[in-house]
């Protein structure tokens, strides 16, 4: 997991670009410690399950999931799951744990290590953005 996901890659361009305030980087630097001494082994991840990758039988269950491009190693549930909820509402994330079978003490118990993996996964985006210097379109936050 070390190297696929280039850790110390990752939390350094976090703590240099000033992305998190240092307490934060160090929360995450310590996760990843506690998540480096895991044992699992990789599984194949989806990488974006979500509704509209799924094919439903007659009774609403799933038959077939469509759309690997975004699939890698990782350690399953937690990739898995760091991608799949986090844009989701409070009723969604319920609903969609309920379909993937994890029940909400399991599912609380994993939660700082997906979000951990969330930021890790989105350290490229922002650190391209930063890198183009783009400006937010938002009102509330647009300097002139």
């Amino acid at each position: 997991m070390v190297k696929e996901l280039n850790l110390a890659e990752r939390v350094e361009s976090l703590r240099r670009d000033g992305v998190f305030a240092p307490a934060n980087v160090k929360k995450l630097h310590r996760q990843i410690q506690l998540m480096k001494r895991w044992r699992a082994r990789p599984s194949l991840c989806h990488g974006d399950i979500r509704l509209k990758n799924c094919i439903l039988d007659e009774k609403q269950k799933i038959v077939a999931i469509l759309d690997w491009e975004n699939c890698s190693a990782n350690i399953a549930p937690y990739w898995e799951l760091s991608i799949a909820l986090h844009d989701l509402t409070s009723d969604e994330k319920v609903i969609f744990l309920a379909g993937y079978g994890l029940g909400l003490k399991d599912y609380l118990q994993m939660v700082p290590a997906i979000k951990a993996l969330n930021i890790l996964n989105y350290v490229r985006p922002v650190r391209h953005a930063i890198e183009r210097k783009y400006r937010t379109h938002c009102s509330v936050c647009a300097r002139d």
